[in-house]
């Protein structure tokens, strides 16, 4: 089960908001999806590139470099499993670091993948 998904704008072979696009018509033409909250992540604050990720079906937006209160307030708006800065902490075990709380999505990761094994 998919609770959220953190979606990049700049991608290879394809870009998140074709991704996007194509995610949201799964769910509504094959209807075994239950639709799932997608963030948009990219360096790009333009208005234009904001409301285009929004009219491709994405439901937030981070601004990258961010910091990770922005992250873990995006997933609190979007995923149960998430309901404070201080639970997500709790649950991910990624510590606040001294370096303008920057948020290393790799360790994230490699926790939650070491967690599920």
């Amino acid at each position: 089960r998919i609770d959220v998904i953190l979606m990049d704008i700049e991608m290879p072979v394809m870009s998140g908001l074709e991704a996007t696009r194509q995610i949201r018509y799964r769910e509504i033409n094959e209807g075994k999806l239950k639709r799932v909250p997608i963030i948009a992540l990219s360096g790009n604050s333009g208005k234009d590139q904001i409301q285009t990720a929004m009219q491709a079906g994405m439901d937030g937006y981070v601004i990258k470099p961010f910091r990770k209160e922005d992250v873990f307030s995006a997933l609190s708006r979007y995923s149960n499993m998430y309901n404070t800065i201080d639970n997500v902490e709790a649950v991910s075990g990624i510590e606040e670091t001294e370096e303008e709380d920057s948020l290393d999505m790799g360790d994230i990761a490699e926790k939650f993948k070491k967690e599920a094994e």
